[in-house]
């Protein structure tokens, strides 16, 4: 962690180097792979987290016990009895004109 007057520079030269001025040092290639790795994990935890909120609406909106049954328990929608039962769950026909 960065001291108090280390971390006010750094402060100072993020400002200053937007607005023109000290410039940071070039980064290395192991630390642009790193800001990439970091990137992609975290662009897989968002995407993670977006299809399990739409999964949870979805299940809200056609099988409300589904919810009411594994949404509280531990490990909840995810536990393999729960994809079990939505494995062997029927599908509603898309309605018609949808196709």
């Amino acid at each position: 962690m960065l001291a108090a007057s280390s971390a006010s520079r750094y402060y100072l030269c993020i400002i200053s180097q937007v607005r023109g001025g000290c410039p940071l040092p070039a980064d290395s290639e192991l630390a642009q792979a790193i800001v990439l790795l970091a990137r992609a994990q975290q662009d897989a935890v968002w995407d993670r987290t977006c299809a399990h909120n739409k999964l949870r609406s979805h299940l809200r909106e056609y099988f409300p016990g589904f919810l009411a049954a594994f949404g509280e328990a531990r490990g909840g929608i995810m536990r393999p009895e729960a994809r079990a039962i939505l494995a062997a769950a029927r599908t509603r026909p898309p309605p018609p004109g949808s196709r």
